[in-house]
């Protein structure tokens, strides 16, 4: 069994601020962590997250409270402003992953009816819609940081 801490460093690119948006964490469908009314830059910590030995895991960010409201267009449906919550890093035992974020993960959005897109994004940060964006992690850790890293 491992004890490990994490931090998910993320950035609501928020242009009123009033435009919040609420995250809640998951290691395999269990909440670890949950923040209401986040904006701008965040650094959240979770500590003694218990791993079991030759596991794998689902490390999850769920994003709630992303509307239409947010996003601003010009007369010809430009989009001038808008609400992102962008994944920066996170740190596995202060070890940053920062390039692992990005090349490994799925963000899976939840499109209002009106949008046709993908239903599973591979490696993107920049995320506009309500979904959930999450990485594969195993166990041994330190194992699994030296083979991806």
């Amino acid at each position: 069994m491992e004890d490990i801490s994490i931090t998910f460093h993320v950035e609501i690119t928020n242009w009123k601020k009033e435009q919040n948006v609420d995250l809640t964490f998951y290691l395999n469908n269990k909440i670890i962590c949950e923040r209401k009314q986040v904006n701008g830059y965040q650094k959240i910590y979770v500590e003694h997250v218990d791993l079991e030995d030759n596991t794998e895991y689902m490390l999850s960010m769920y994003i709630s409270g992303l509307d239409s409201s947010y996003t601003e267009v010009d007369k010809d449906g430009n989009i001038v402003n808008d609400v992102l919550v962008v994944v920066k890093n996170i740190e596995i035992d202060e070890i940053p992953i920062d390039n692992l974020c990005y090349k490994n993960s799925v963000y899976c959005p939840e499109y209002p009816e009106w949008v046709k897109g993908n239903d599973t994004i591979n490696c993107e940060t920049h995320l506009g819609w309500n979904g959930t964006w999450s990485i594969c992690i195993t166990s041994p850790i330190y194992l699994w940081l030296l083979e991806h890293m």
